[in-house]
C-alpha cells in the first residue's frame, strides 16, 4: 500500500475511532485529540513529510510539531497498540507492551504447532522404510534417490523455522 492510501485508511481508521471528521475546522479538544492520534499513526506507518500529513487535514506542518510536543504524551496507548496491530505494524508495539508479548507468543505457537506437525509424521517414516525394504534393489535405488531430496528439503526448512525461532527469542 502507498503512502496515500495508507493515509486516506489511517484517516477513516480514527474518524471510525473518534467518531469525528479530522479535517473539520475547529480546534475542539476531542478534534485535536483525533488529529494527533492521526499525526503519529502517519509519521509512524508512512514516509510522509510533516507538512504532507498537516496538509492531508487542512494543517501546515507546524500545527502538526506542536501536537507532537504538546499532546503526544495525552494520547491513549492502548489505542495506539491496537491501531498499530489493525494495520499490521506490529515492529512499532513497544516491545514490553502486552500486545507485541501477545503477537509474538501466538507466532511462536504456531511455529511450533508446525514443528509438532513434522514430528508427527516420524512414525509414517518408519513404515515408509519397511515398506523399502520389500523392493528391488533398481528399485530402493530411485526412491532413495526422490526420498533424499524430499528430506533435504525438509531438512533446510526444519533448520530455517529453528533460525527463526532463536532469533525470535534472543530479540525479546
Amino acid at each position: 500500500m502507498n503512502d496515500i492510501k495508507m493515509m486516506e485508511s489511517i484517516k477513516d481508521y480514527v474518524n471510525n475511532l473518534y467518531g469525528l471528521d479530522i479535517e473539520k475546522d475547529t480546534r475542539k479538544r476531542e478534534y485535536v485529540d483525533a488529529r494527533t492520534f492521526y499525526y503519529k499513526l502517519c509519521r509512524d506507518l508512512t514516509k510522509c513529510s510533516l507538512t504532507h500529513i498537516g496538509v492531508s487535514v487542512g494543517r501546515d506542518h507546524c500545527a502538526v510539531l506542536h501536537a507532537f510536543k504538546n499532546i503526544l504524551h495525552h494520547l491513549d496507548t492502548e489505542e495506539l497498540e491496537k491501531a498499530y496491530l489493525h494495520f499490521g505494524k506490529v515492529e512499532n508495539l513497544p516491545k514490553e507492551s502486552y500486545s507485541y508479548l501477545e503477537y509474538k507468543n501466538k507466532k511462536l505457537s504456531n511455529d511450533l504447532k508446525k514443528k509438532d506437525a513434522v514430528l508427527r509424521l516420524l512414525p509414517q517414516l518408519e513404515t515408509i522404510y519397511n515398506n523399502l525394504n520389500e523392493l528391488t534393489e533398481e528399485q530402493k535405488k530411485i526412491v532413495n534417490r526422490r526420498n533424499e531430496m524430499q528430506f533435504y528439503t525438509i531438512a533446510k526448512c526444519l533448520n530455517r523455522v529453528e533460525e527463526i525461532i532463536e532469533t525470535v527469542t534472543e530479540t525479546e
